[in-house]
């Protein structure tokens, strides 16, 4: 994600076993720019993950983040 991370971007979450790993995107505003960012992100984290389905999921809150401890582990959330 080095590079990849704009300040539209709030939290990274991601959780998985052996076989699936899911991985969720919280946006602040809809934005194509970063829907593109994501997609470059999640294409090269797929290519590391050759035996495991990869779920991306891309969401748009405003909603505190603790809100969403269900998604996994936080691996990146901005400054709020």
């Amino acid at each position: 994600m080095l590079g990849s991370v704009t300040p539209n971007w709030r939290a990274v979450f991601v959780q998985g076993d052996s076989r699936s790993i899911s991985v969720t995107f919280v946006l602040a505003t809809e934005s194509l720019e970063d829907r593109e960012q994501i997609a470059d992100v999640t294409f090269e984290f797929e290519a590391l993950q050759p035996d495991s389905d990869v779920v991306i999921t891309v969401l748009v809150s405003g909603v505190p983040i603790d809100n969403f401890s269900d998604a996994g582990r936080m691996i990146f959330a901005r400054k709020e």
